[in-house]
């Protein structure tokens, strides 16, 4: 299957989503073809990406991105990806 899904939890940042799913889109086309895969991107704060990576990496800071493999399948690509906005923004 193949599947990309991109969510906005932000406000700080005007999103093109049919943009980024077109770039993911294309990146696995070039870099994994053939590739059966689902991913799920996620746009979101600052705060948001530091409770994750707190709850989830033990680290208490908010960082540029966090990516969650779902599954051990190197031919079935099934992941999780959050996008801190505000990180993203102060590291352009």
């Amino acid at each position: 299957m193949i599947r990309t899904h991109i969510r906005n939890l932000q406000k700080r940042l005007p999103v093109d989503r049919a943009l980024i799913k077109q770039i993911a889109d294309a990146v696995f086309s070039k870099e994994r073809p053939g590739c059966a895969y689902q991913l799920s991107v996620c746009l979101v704060t600052d705060a948001r990406i530091r409770k994750l990576n707190s709850r989830f990496h033990h680290r208490d800071t908010p960082t540029d991105v966090l990516a969650f493999p779902l599954n051990d399948d190197p031919e079935d690509i099934v992941a999780d990806i959050f996008v801190s906005t505000d990180t993203a923004v102060s590291q352009s």
